[in-house]
């Protein structure tokens, strides 16, 4: 190498071009899958790794490095369970990390208690498992004839009662039944926690 040049690259040796749309999907109940597009021609593969629940620890896929030209990758277990994951790639060697943005899986509230009195409307209480969610979904319904939507619907992030509302007010011997789940930006949890008294 000439004087002067020091610590030049060759053209042969830049960093391979990094990937972009990178994006993250559910895969099973704790997995996830990977993908993105490969803008790289010089690349040897792909490092690909996850960070779930706002860990700040980055894990790889268990089949990382993957071969050059890969566009998607899954990993079939995290370890457990996930409420929120992000997923990030770079093309080695020399690439830069590109995140995805983060998804979500919320996790639904458990152990509805309805309380339903003569002469009083219609309220339960539930188990706040979620750490993401932005709110509650709650529903209810009188002797089997549908479900309504509570007053209350739509609590805050955190919320563990309906109160009271403005639910029709019972006359006694009603069943009632009550659901709930978490929400987060239009997103529910997979399922309802479902409750039930008798006025």
């Amino acid at each position: 190498m000439r004087p002067g040049k020091i610590g030049t690259i060759a053209s042969s040796e830049k960093p391979p071009n990094d990937p972009t749309s990178v994006v993250a999907t559910p895969l099973g109940l704790g997995g996830v899958t990977a993908t993105w597009v490969d803008n790289a021609t010089t690349e040897s593969g792909y490092e690909v790794e996850y960070e779930k629940n706002d860990s700040g620890t980055w894990v790889a896929f268990t089949s990382s490095p993957y071969a050059a030209n890969t566009i998607t990758a899954d990993q079939g277990s995290t370890s457990g369970n996930w409420e929120k994951i992000r997923v990030r790639v770079k093309a080695t060697i020399g690439g830069n990390w590109v995140i995805s943005a983060a998804i979500y899986k919320l996790i639904a509230p458990t152990s509805v208690v309805v309380t339903a009195a003569a002469g009083s409307p219609i309220s339960a209480t539930w188990n706040d498992n979620s750490s993401y969610e932005d709110g509650y979904e709650i529903q209810y319904q009188i002797d089997g004839a549908g479900w309504n939507t509570h007053t209350n619907s739509a609590t805050g992030a955190n919320s563990t009662s309906s109160g009271d509302g403005t639910n029709p007010t019972l006359d006694g011997g009603e069943f009632v039944e009550v659901r709930v789940r978490s929400t987060l930006a239009g997103q529910t949890s997979s399922s309802w926690a479902i409750g039930s008294d008798t006025a």
